[in-house]
């Protein structure tokens, strides 16, 4: 331990420290002097290399060793600082340095403002190694020149860290100069929300900002929102500072609730051309910056590194009395040596940098969404308007999740005919009468009107089975059946809609499954004609996956009741026309769910679907039993209301509404006195609304015991 100053003589003298303590200041005179302080000790006081072209090394440092120091002065000349693996805070100590180089994992904590230079060099230059770390959260901070006027260099091959110091989004990183990104970070936490909601920001004074920089956005608290005029700031240029076309890009995605944010070089005000903002919007009359290829639809996770974390500091540590008592000092001594003099560093200029050759730090190029002549998905079209929002990849696929449910509710449920065949194979009476199953299975494409018109490309498969409990007949010719049924269904596709500001994009994909189990009542007239009454209930599952990744499952369940009749007249003897008319009611309700970005809650509302058509069907003895064939046509109409999914605060509605075409036809065969089968092949189209197209078959077996 030394327990006062150490003072060096003028020359180009070398102070070496590895450990102990120094209760006083170091002190180094004129000349080219070197000072290096590696892995430990203590030095409370000051130090201080004196004038001309010094250099100082501090490595392998925390705030245990460097805490208490008050001062790191280079003095006055051409001074060159060099952290290596340190941790450490309080930045303004260390002044008049022409160049501070940060490199192996250095944290600097900048609690207040670094000034570069001093009354001779007036400013120097701040270099980020990819290794190492700026905070500057939880204060207004940054880098400026000694001298009023000139400009400051930083040079950021690393990463720029404003979301330390506790949930705070008022951060400011003021660099009064030119900044160069070399494949840097810059980590911000905003408030994603709409126009001039709060954020940490970098702010450009009066200089450059150039080269390359992913901006890696933390949403804290924001439930997303359009933005519909400049958007959400997060790099500002004052006094006639500047930014290059490609200096910022967004390193991950930013999103929250319904919209994707992207980054933007300019508002749409007055004055911004140069500040960068976060838009979930494209606004006439803004320019963004042009991608890479026009392909990509979103900016994809990007593999990096989260910045370490910030350093607490710790309390100010005492000088020791060196009276008090000295333990053994195993530190080396402090030596005065005369090393060969080194070139100085190049003399500061205020102009903006060429960057350093840079070959370690991150790439992170994102591609905006709306650039390129070539659509990201086929068959996608832009949106058109003069304030477009930018819905996530998710907003599409998890709306159509409802309508999806209510589809594969109403194919379970079916028709009549699709379950049982014909009437007259109900003619028997007693308990447990018959049974019956039925396979089904659909191509669909399908699409519904709405904020995000999300469509599927899919397919559907489902079984049921059925058990007649009691079968009754009357002596004036009336039946009466009263039954049990299972169903399961399974639909699958790809699901398209309005994302990122493309119409009918390629979004992500869903599975929907519905286990159903019902009860039904079928009377039969003299006639032939028939009444058929339905309650059944649906447990649903599933899942809805984006092209990012992003997946919500599907929980909840519905009920379904339907009211189905029709009344055959004979044409011929072996032709008859029977119309029909059916009336279904459905409720679904599904549980909430949430994401990474954003809650997603689902409505509980009624749907009702009519339809009205015929059976022209006719019959005909084979030679293995009784044949009836037949074409149907049906049209349907759904009324529903519309069905909204709410992300966060934004409500997503999808309408149900349409008017739809069947056509096909079936045929019942009698292969045996006991056992019957039945099938239907149909095709639907959309005569109102969106898209609706399915193909259709059903093939069923009906037994009578």
């Amino acid at each position: 331990m030394i327990g006062g100053n150490i003072s060096i003589s003028s020359g180009t003298d070398s102070v070496t420290m590895t450990g102990g303590t120094v209760a006083g200041d170091v002190l180094l005179g004129f000349g080219n002097d070197q000072f290096s302080w590696n892995g430990g000790g203590i030095i409370y006081g000051k130090i201080d290399l004196g004038p001309d072209n010094d250099t100082a090394v501090l490595a392998n440092l925390t705030d245990a060793n460097i805490g208490a120091t008050k001062q790191l002065t280079g003095g006055e000349g051409s001074d060159v600082l060099t952290f290596s693996n340190v941790k450490t805070g309080n930045v303004a100590r260390f002044d008049s340095w022409e160049t501070i180089n940060l490199t192996n994992d250095t944290r600097l904590v900048f609690d207040n403002a670094l000034t570069l230079g001093d009354a001779g060099t007036r400013t120097g230059t701040l270099s980020i190694d990819a290794t190492s770390t700026v905070y500057g959260g939880g204060t207004k901070s940054g880098v400026n020149p000694f001298t009023a006027g000139q400009l400051a260099n930083v040079y950021n091959a690393g990463r720029i860290d404003l979301t330390n110091g506790g949930i705070n989004t008022t951060d400011a990183f003021t660099i009064k100069g030119n900044y160069v990104g070399q494949n840097g970070l810059l980590f911000v936490d905003t408030v994603l929300g709409s126009d001039n909601s709060p954020s940490d920001k970098l702010v450009i004074n009066t200089g450059v900002a150039s080269g390359s920089t992913s901006i890696a956005v933390t949403n804290v608290g924001g439930a997303g929102a359009a933005t519909n005029a400049d958007g959400i700031m997060v790099v500002e240029a004052l006094n006639g500072g500047s930014t290059s076309q490609n200096a910022f890009s967004l390193n991950g995605r930013a999103a929250a609730g319904a919209y994707e944010y992207f980054l933007f070089r300019g508002g749409v005000s007055a004055k911004t051309a140069e500040n960068w903002y976060l838009r979930s919007t494209l606004v006439r009359g803004s320019d963004p910056p042009a991608a890479t290829d026009g392909t990509a639809v979103a900016p994809e996770e990007p593999e990096t590194t989260a910045p370490p974390p910030a350093l607490e500091q710790p309390p100010a540590v005492l000088p020791v009395d060196p009276n008090d008592g000295n333990p053994d000092d195993t530190s080396t001594p402090v030596t005065e040596e005369s090393p060969a003099p080194h070139a100085p560093p190049p003399p500061v200029s205020a102009e903006a940098p060429n960057p350093p050759d840079n070959t370690t730090g991150q790439q992170h190029d994102v591609a905006l969404p709306f650039d390129g002549a070539v659509p990201p998905s086929p068959g996608a079209t832009r949106v058109k308007g003069d304030v477009i929002p930018l819905y996530r990849v998710e907003v599409p696929v998890y709306s159509a999740l409802p309508p999806v449910a209510h589809h594969l509710a109403l194919s379970t449920l079916g028709t009549f005919h699709e379950r049982r065949g014909e009437q007259d194979l109900l003619e028997a009476a007693g308990y447990l009468p018959s049974s019956w199953a039925r396979v089904f299975g659909q191509d669909i494409d399908m699409k519904w009107k709405g904020t995000v018109a999300p469509g599927l490309d899919g397919k559907l498969f489902g079984i049921q089975a059925g058990q007649d409990i009691l079968g009754r007949e009357t002596d004036g010719g009336h039946f009466d059946r009263f039954g049990l049924f299972f169903g399961y269904a399974r639909a699958t596709g790809d699901v398209t809609g309005q994302a990122l500001g493309w119409n009918d994009l390629a979004v992500g994909d869903l599975e929907v499954t519905g286990t159903s189990f019902g009860g039904y009542w079928t009377h039969v007239g003299p006639q032939g004609w028939y009444l058929d009454a339905i309650l059944m209930g649906t447990w649903f599952g599933g899942d809805a996956t984006s092209n990012e990744g992003q997946s919500i499952d599907l929980d909840g369940h519905g009920v379904t009741a339907s009211l189905e009749g029709g009344y055959p007249i004979a044409l011929s003897e072996s032709l008859t026309l029977e119309p029909q008319a059916q009336l279904i009611w459905q409720r679904l309700s599904l549980d909430d769910q949430a994401d990474r970005y954003s809650s997603v809650s689902f409505d509980t509302d009624d749907a009702w679907t009519g339809r009205i058509g015929f059976r022209l069907q006719g019959k005909q003895d084979t030679t293995v039993g009784k044949l009836r064939p037949y074409l149907k046509a049906n049209l349907w109409q759904n009324f529903s209301s519309d069905q909204s999914v709410r992300f966060a605060t934004d409500p997503i509605v999808t309408d149900l509404k349409g008017t739809s075409l069947e056509l096909g036809g079936g045929l019942t065969l009698d292969i045996t006195e006991k056992a019957s089968l039945f099938a239907t092949a149909d095709y639907t189209t959309n005569l109102g609304g969106e898209r609706n197209r399915i193909w259709e078959g059903n093939l069923g077996l009906n037994i009578k015991w």
